[in-house]
């Protein structure tokens, strides 16, 4: 039996022995606390996640297609191949994390913060993007970007100039 904290102080038992790779489809899990759990391959699509905080976590490969995010911390985490896809992550915040060949296309990421995040081979064809920190996050020739978009210009780093 796994317990989920909320910030409220209620709880979710969940019957099972990890979470890697448990179904979360389309549950309310606002301002749920997995923080340290690992999460790889763990599935949020349609997930309320509003306000969740998910830091310093492992979550490789985890769906969080058309989710809600909003608000949502979700530093210092492995999230590589991680599809968001669709998702609504207005100002959630992704400092330190590493989001290599994650998929953020379609996905809302209004006021996002992904300051000092590794978006090496990350699609990056965001939907709506205003206000986007990208300070000292790192990207490669492989990391796709909206268009006319200039991640120079807005503080990310390409790694090719590192070094």
């Amino acid at each position: 039996m796994i317990r989920i904290n909320f910030e409220n102080d209620d709880f979710l038992d969940i019957n099972a022995t990890t979470l890697s790779g448990f179904d979360f489809s389309g549950m309310n899990l606002h301002r749920a606390i997995l923080d340290d759990f690992c999460l790889d391959g763990t599935i949020f699509k349609d997930a309320h996640l509003r306000n969740a905080s998910i830091e310093n976590t492992s979550a490789k490969n985890a769906v969080f297609y058309n989710s809600s995010l909003m608000n949502a911390f979700l530093k210092n985490s492995d999230m590589s191949g991680c599809d968001f896809r669709k998702s609504k992550a207005i100002s959630a915040e992704f400092q330190y994390s590493i989001l290599i060949n994650s998929d953020f296309s379609a996905a809302n990421v209004n006021w996002c913060n992904f300051s000092d995040a590794n978006l090496c081979g990350a699609n990056l064809s965001f939907e709506k993007y205003n206000g986007v920190i990208f300070s000292r996050a790192l990207f490669d020739k492989d990391t796709q970007w909206p268009n006319g978009f200039d991640p120079i210009l807005n503080g990310a780093i390409l790694m090719n100039e590192i070094g």
